[in-house]
């Protein structure tokens, strides 16, 4: 399956200076999403609302999300997955393949039916990582990858069968990577 994340499927933050302004912007065709990230909200065209049809482990109530990027201009392999029903869940999520090129996670024929996934070319996959303090150590689930579809938006959190993956996999990050500073902090997320 194709992992890598196309502007299609993120949000690009356009600067606007003084994004209190994004409100009174938002056309009929989008929606004000705020975040940790951005407290001020930015503008989601409703098209790029992805819908998680097999919840978020834990998060069963909370099915509509979106993707935000972190900081376009460095052009790291993190993003944000947010929800769209509450501003205070995100997730940092990554493509896995950027840091472990042999990763391939399967995908049963049920969880393909459930996102009406014909072909393995239109699904992208992202892991959740778990920033830590010491962002050196931080962690990704290699065992639970969000799987999207890109056609319909419609995602899943699926569990692999096997134990070929890990649940806290560290991240080869190294301290001159760019990655650190970016994740170190809401407050470090730009617009772009």
């Amino acid at each position: 399956m194709n992992a890598k994340a196309d502007n299609t499927m993120y949000i690009e933050i356009e600067a606007k200076g003084n994004n209190n302004a994004a409100a009174s912007n938002i056309t009929d065709a989008e929606i004000l999403v705020k975040s940790i990230y951005y407290p001020d909200g930015v503008a989601v065209e409703k098209t790029k609302i992805l819908e998680f049809v097999k919840p978020l482990l834990g998060f069963n109530d909370l099915k509509k999300y979106c993707i935000l990027n972190i900081n376009k201009e460095k052009n790291l392999p993190f993003f944000i997955l947010q929800s769209i029903e509450n501003d205070k869940l995100c997730f940092i999520v990554a493509d896995p393949n950027y840091f472990f090129q042999d990763y391939a996670a399967g995908i049963t024929d049920e969880d393909k039916e459930l996102i009406e996934l014909k072909d393995k070319a239109d699904a992208i996959i992202f892991v959740i990582v778990t920033v830590l303090k010491d962002l050196y150590s931080s962690t990704v689930n290699l065992k639970a990858p969000l799987i999207i579809n890109v056609k319909n938006r419609k995602a899943i959190q699926t569990v692999l069968n096997d134990d070929l993956y890990p649940v806290k996999q560290k991240l080869p990050i190294a301290p001159s990577s760019g990655a650190t500073k970016a994740l170190a902090t809401p407050s470090s997320a730009q617009a772009s």
